[in-house]
């Protein structure tokens, strides 16, 4: 539940950016700002776990991404995990270590802080 409650949190935050860049109307265009959401939630996911190792709403929900080796995450691996969040369905398909398709892409994991 706390992967769920983080990925809501994200894109609230994510609407609130753009809301605040582009205005309300940018949430309902039929324009190039209807991906603005999106994007802004790339980016804001991408960054902070590529810098702190979690996205905002896995740092409210207290839970972080990490390597199974160890190492940290690094700018390349959070891009593609990102990425791949984006897409929808990477995360939807779940092997039985409870990863997501992105997570095995990526060779990480989440877990509570």
């Amino acid at each position: 539940m706390p992967r769920i409650t983080a990925l809501v949190l994200d894109w609230a935050i994510s609407m609130v950016i753009v809301v605040l860049a582009l205005g309300l109307p940018a949430l309902t265009a039929n324009d190039w700002r209807r991906w603005a959401v999106l994007t802004a939630f790339f980016l804001e996911s991408a960054a902070l776990t590529a810098i702190t190792g979690a996205s905002a709403g896995q740092l409210i929900c207290r839970i972080t991404v990490l390597r199974l080796d160890g190492k940290r995450l690094g700018v390349p691996r959070a891009l593609l995990r990102a990425a791949m969040v984006c897409l929808a369905i990477p995360p939807l398909i779940v092997g039985p270590e409870r990863r997501g398709l992105h997570d095995m892409a990526v060779n990480t994991v989440v877990v509570r802080r």
